[in-house]
């Protein structure tokens, strides 16, 4: 569970001055009128809306916009983003940046009720920005901000920024000393960092939130800590903390009575025993997580744990049982059409019937998965259903369907690997437009500075002619200059401004230009290998097939020589050495080592620190292996049997002392 940051309901005092007295007062009256009518809002029509805001101007009508788009909120986000954003344009016309921060806060709020992340994380960094360039910043609107940004970011997946923005947020609120911010604050920074596999950092991060939820005395929260910490160290594979961590959660929630998590905590725990192979605890706690949620009538929560069953009776190969419990889940999940769950229920059926040599019921169960899949565009599970029909067809010689199967699965593999392209170009806009957003609020901002200047100075300008005249007026002279100095200043930033971001777009676009160079000669450099390894292969293969030959031959002239006369033996004698020379395998090993090495630079150094006692028969073995050649045509390269190979081999291993679930061709692929 994450934690996020409660809306902000706190009013602040500032200093005292004119100005902020006639704010003050300006305020006053305008939530005085807002306050009365969200009182009465039960009975809001859209014709006393329209008379509220036609009463106001200026800054009280943004500020009832503000209290209207809070009011609708949660019956109708729609309508609440609106009234913010209406109010974000009033307040851009009357250069108010307090305003504009509480507006632009309101939107982001409406739009994560509308699940528009991207949109809602831009709205909240915006309110941030825009609070910061305020002349007395309100430190507890600013945490919250922050940590509502930092959330929508962690929500879209963009760690790097979430973690930007919630540990702004977390120096804010510790300043504060705001413990429930502070916890809140840690928390998603631990999520964060476990998503980015920053575990040691995310354990951390999440045992200060459980010794601040201790202090406060949250029980339930520290159930949460605890849970947190059990999936970090799960995810970690430390599965003995993950099992501790769990059963504490569990032991909080069991005497909280907090029953709707209990059937999680056993679940999680669950899954930890399944992925550490032991499969008969993991049934243990699925079937009391199942009791729980039947007891509680939970019945898309049954479906799931009943899958979770059958999933766990496979590791067991007890086949029928799985099916069973596919069975009951499948049910269940078509009574409430959840079509998605239907179908991977169906693709492990076919999984299931398939193991069990029913391959009737396994097309079946294929069949139906592909169709419903189809149907919602579940791309995954049409890639899976489709190539397990190819693969059942093909196995079966139905080659027509198998070819049509692998055509519906290689267009859905494609094209979610297009999706996953897809979001991460999404994720890179996002990341180049919120940098620009700030920059361009940046800018905005302090347009809006200069405008509240002149206006406060032309105020000034007016009482001081009225109480000093003409002394003062020297004065005022001198500080327009001033301002129109700062005017200029300000523009050359801007510009400046303006050409970093040109410079950062053609930087970003030389780096892609660059990245697909590379990409394209590492391709050309492995393609090149492979070919040099095949004709490498080819031509010690017909060496080989030619060392035979002439073993044949020399076989043959031997014969003929015992039979023959002196004259004969003679000329048979010299034909014998012909073939001896033209059959040097010491020679031959040379030469194909020089080519080899030539391919492979550093395979046999890299062989000899993993054994310096490695002998020429031991390294002569590895690179035909290297170079993927069967047994029989090792066999034939060194004059020897398969069963020598063979032999070779076993004692290559102990050699190396290879671990016993590694192979000897994956080790010396490896090298």
């Amino acid at each position: 569970m994450i934690k996020c940051s409660n809306p902000d309901k706190r009013v602040y005092v500032k200093s005292f001055n004119i100005n902020i007295l006639i704010s003050v007062i300006v305020f006053l009256g305008s939530l005085f009128l807002a306050t009365s009518f969200v009182a009465h809002a039960a009975g809001l029509t859209e014709d006393s809306i329209v008379k509220a805001i036609n009463a106001t101007t200026g800054k009280d009508r943004a500020n009832l916009f503000i209290n209207f788009s809070r009011k609708f909120m949660s019956d109708d986000p729609e309508k609440s983003l609106e009234f913010a954003h209406q109010a974000e344009i009033l307040a851009r016309s009357i250069n108010s940046l307090e305003l504009l921060s509480d507006a632009l806060k309101m939107e982001g709020d409406a739009l994560f009720e509308l699940d528009s992340l991207k949109a809602s994380a831009m709205k909240y960094s915006e309110s941030a920005e825009t609070e910061e360039m305020l002349s007395n910043p309100r430190p507890d609107s600013l945490a919250r901000r922050l940590s509502d940004a930092g959330f929508a970011f962690q929500e879209l997946g963009l760690f790097d920024k979430a973690l930007e923005y919630s540990q702004r947020a977390l120096t804010i609120s510790r300043s504060l000393n705001d413990t429930l911010e502070i916890a809140s604050n840690l928390s998603n920074i631990g999520v964060s960092y476990k998503m980015t596999g920053l575990y040691g950092e995310a354990i951390e991060a999440f045992n200060q939130t459980l010794e601040l939820d201790k202090m406060m005395g949250s029980q339930s929260d520290m159930a949460t800590d605890y849970n947190n910490i059990g999936m970090v160290y799960r995810a970690w594979k430390n599965y003995d903390k993950a099992i501790e961590f769990f059963n504490k959660a569990l032991e909080i929630d069991e005497k909280l009575g907090n029953r709707h998590k209990l059937s999680i905590r056993l679940s999680n725990i669950a899954q930890v025993y399944l992925a550490w192979g032991k499969t008969a605890e993991s049934i243990e706690y699925l079937n009391s997580a199942l009791a729980i949620d039947r007891e509680m009538n939970a019945t898309q929560k049954i479906a799931i744990r009943l899958q979770g069953l059958g999933l766990a009776f496979i590791s067991l190969n007890n086949y029928p049982k799985a099916i069973e419990y596919f069975d009951e889940a499948l049910t269940t999940f078509r009574m409430l059409n959840v079509e998605y769950q239907v179908a991977i229920i169906l693709e492990n059926m076919g999984d299931t019937y398939e193991k069990m040599n029913d391959f009737s019921n396994a097309r079946k169960c294929y069949t139906e998965s592909l169709a419903i899949a189809c149907k919602i565009n579940l791309k995954p599970t049409i890639s899976d259903a489709a190539k397990s029909l190819y693969l059942l067809n093909k196995k079966h010689k139905n080659y027509k369907d198998a070819l049509e199967y692998f055509e519906t699965y290689k267009v859905a593999e494609d094209s979610v690997f297009s999706e996953a392209s897809a979001r991460q170009i999404n994720e890179f806009e996002i990341r180049y437009e919120t940098g620009k957003k700030e920059n361009e609020n940046r800018l905005l901002t302090k347009d809006i500075l200069i405008k509240e200047r002149n206006q406060r100075f032309l105020l000034t300008l007016i009482i001081a002619l009225i109480i000093l005249s003409g002394s003062l007026f020297y004065a005022f002279s001198l500080k327009r200059k001033s301002l129109q100095q700062s005017r200029i200043l300000y523009e050359k930033e801007a510009e400046l401004n303006r050409l970093k971001i040109d410079q950062i777009e053609k930087q970003n676009h030389h780096l892609q230009e660059v990245l697909f160079a590379e990409e394209e000669i590492k391709k050309l450099q492995l393609q090149s290998i492979e070919q040099k390894n095949h004709e490498l292969t080819s031509a010690t293969l017909l060496i080989a097939n030619k060392n035979e030959v002439f073993e044949n031959l020399r076989k043959m002239a031997e014969q003929v020589r015992i039979n023959g006369s002196q004259d004969e033996n003679e000329k048979i004698k010299e034909i014998i050495r012909e073939i001896n020379r033209q059959t040097d395998v010491e020679n031959q090993w040379e030469q194909f080592r020089v080519h080899f090495e030539s391919i492979h630079k550093s395979f046999f150094v890299k062989l000899r620190e993993a054994n310096s006692g490695f002998t020429q028969t031991d390294l002569q073995l590895c690179a035909y292996i290297k170079l993927n050649m069967g047994t029989k045509e090792i066999a034939r390269l060194m004059n020897i049997t398969p069963e020598s190979v063979n032999t070779h081999r076993y004692r290559l291993r102990k050699k190396i002392t290879l671990k016993t679930e590694e192979t000897l061709d994956e080790f010396i692929h490896g090298l």
